[in-house]
């Protein structure tokens, strides 16, 4: 008495394969898993860090466009003109006049009064 394909175990569709119905391990999932957050996690840390390095560095830049717009480097004198004025609005806030007049005699080697047209280079 011959076997019909219908009566076999696995259908008659070919030789019987057992389906792989095992899961991985729990151990190795929970390995897995804590592998791909480690790797989310520093990416986000990595793209935190460059955000804020552009924010609070610049876009590298060494500053010096700050400095550029902080005032002239040299004032031609105008009829009117004092050392005393010229420090009054070019000195940086908190600074001396006095100590500014200073400066600008020694960069400039004045020996003498202020003369119209006259090129002063200011001090930094």
């Amino acid at each position: 008495m011959a076997a019909r394909a219908q009566d076999l175990p696995w259908g008659g569709r070919g030789p019987a394969v057992p389906r792989r119905t095992e899961r991985a391990p729990l151990r190795a999932r929970r390995a897995r898993a804590r592998a791909a957050a480690r790797r989310r996690l520093t990416t986000v840390a990595i793209v935190v860090v460059a955000t804020l390095g552009l924010l609070l560095g610049g876009f590298g830049g060494t500053g010096t466009a700050a400095r550029k717009s902080v005032g002239p480097r040299a004032v031609v004198v105008q009829p009117g003109d004092t050392l005393w004025g010229l420090a009054e609005r070019y000195a940086p806030p908190g600074t001396d006049p006095r100590a500014y007049i200073y400066a600008i005699e020694e960069r400039n080697a004045l020996l003498g009064p202020l003369q119209t047209g006259m090129r002063i280079k200011l001090p930094k």
